[in-house]
């Protein structure tokens, strides 16, 4: 859980503008459109349905070539961008409680292109099941001017803020100030800002890196007999190098075919290897991952999306009537359940989520449960106690809102905007930091 009445964003993650599946969309669009001029509406819609199971859900066609791999120079390209908030002033906050925030800059967009192999492939009735081996490369025409993954972005220093959060809730205050001390002399730094606040690169903080502070904890609690933790930050975005680190890391997801249920076409029906989540209670895995749902889409649909970050299904629902380069497309965006409050929707108590409403609590699927919440980008729809310490950074709804546009008739999305926030919660330290405000 976490403290209710503050927040403080610090890292603001941009996963949008991937133009997924335009080519095939834009392919039987036009033959729709030949179709229509022939030969009437009735025997357009048979057409449809024919080309529809052609190219998007059979194992030889176009659709389904795009989707097990888009690796290939034409496939349709899927970015994520990322803005980092970079702390100026960490001092006055660390050693004074300085409220609101204004030390702060927004740093970037830093845009990757994202590629994607399903591999290791094995059809059972209307399931695929598959490996998927993700990699990222930095693009520079799609970042901002001048930027580059190796700047320095000075942010709160996840691990260690989660490890002492973990040891705070989990040992006596003196035990954790004895070991708080003797990391300190190892590593030879003084228990300041420096420490709750680390300087890395962005290549660093997406995609992990060694943390010397972390080391040393882990050598303390595996000498005491306790567990360790990891020594090593996964990073934000892990990037796998290979194929065969993606076969020995990852675990067998599966998909439908929708052959059988075109409504059903390409939802998770296990995801790493897992079936249902381990939330408060089991939470069953479902959903697609955003970028195909079923075809004949209409305004009163509710469609679901597997966001693996969260390990939850999200909702979607109608936003408005849209286009894409001149293709008429229907708009849907998360319900208002994703980010409430388990008072205002009690089902997401499974979720931890006791503070007010605005934040997703993904603590506990963390390594190391760092204190972990997920927002829209600055606090956009939150409680605005969360936005209280940052005024400077107002939320722009064009920018800070979730945005799928759905091809209604094959249901395919040929524009995602999808944006979210993550934060974490930092408390004070009696001894050594009694000045921190709780603050998100």
């Amino acid at each position: 859980t976490h403290t209710p009445g503050f927040g403080m964003a610090v890292g603001q993650q941009h996963c949008s503008r991937c133009v997924i599946a335009v080519g095939v969309a834009a392919c039987l669009l036009g033959i729709a459109l030949v179709v229509i001029g022939a030969m009437g509406p009735p025997a357009v819609n048979d057409v449809l349905h024919e080309k529809l199971l052609e190219e998007v859900l059979l194992s030889e066609s176009e659709g389904f070539k795009i989707w097990q791999n888009n690796t290939w120079d034409d496939a349709p390209p899927h970015w994520k961008t990322f803005t980092f908030y970079n702390y100026t002033s960490v001092r006055d906050f660390v050693e004074h409680g300085t409220t609101p925030v204004l030390g702060v800059e927004e740093v970037g967009p830093y845009a990757f292109r994202k590629y994607v192999v399903r591999f290791n492939r094995l059809v059972v009735n209307d399931s695929i099941y598959f490996q998927e081996y993700e990699y990222y490369k930095f693009d520079p025409e799609h970042s901002a001017p001048g930027v580059s993954p190796d700047d320095i972005i000075i942010s709160p220093n996840v691990p260690f803020i989660g490890a002492l959060d973990v040891m705070s809730h989990q040992f006596a205050s003196h035990f954790v100030d004895q070991v708080l001390e003797r990391i300190m002399a190892e590593v030879g730094i003084r228990m300041d800002h420096e420490v709750v606040f680390w300087n890395k690169t962005v290549h660093q903080l997406l995609f992990g890196c060694e943390d010397r502070l972390m080391a040393q904890l882990s050598k303390l609690l595996d000498l005491a007999h306790l567990p360790p933790v990891d020594p090593f930050f996964a990073g934000f975005n892990p990037n796998m190098t290979s194929l065969v680190e993606a076969a020995e890391k990852t675990k067998y997801n599966s998909v439908n075919t929708g052959l059988y249920q075109e409504s059903k076409l390409l939802q998770f029906q296990q995801y790493q290897g897992e079936k249902n989540m381990n939330w408060a209670w089991p939470y069953p895995v479902g959903g697609t991952n955003g970028e195909q749902f079923g075809p004949n889409h209409k305004r009163s649909d509710v469609v679901y999306a597997w966001v693996a970050e969260l390990q939850r299904n999200v909702e979607m629902v109608y936003y408005r009537d849209s286009e894409y380069e001149g293709i008429p497309t229907i708009s849907v965006t998360n319900s208002d359940k994703l980010y409430a409050s388990a008072e205002e929707y009690p089902p997401n108590a499974q979720f931890y989520q006791f503070g007010p409403t605005g934040v997703a609590n993904i603590t506990s699927i963390q390594p190391g449960n760092p204190p972990l919440f997920v927002s829209n980008p600055h606090f956009y729809m939150a409680d605005p106690v969360y936005a209280t310490n940052f005024p400077q950074f107002p939320p722009d709804p064009a920018k800070d809102t979730i945005e799928l546009q759905i091809e209604p008739a094959l249901g395919t999305v040929i524009r995602a905007h999808k944006v979210s926030q993550v934060n974490i919660q930092i408390v004070p330290v009696p001894k050594y930091f009694p000045k921190i405000p709780h603050i998100m």
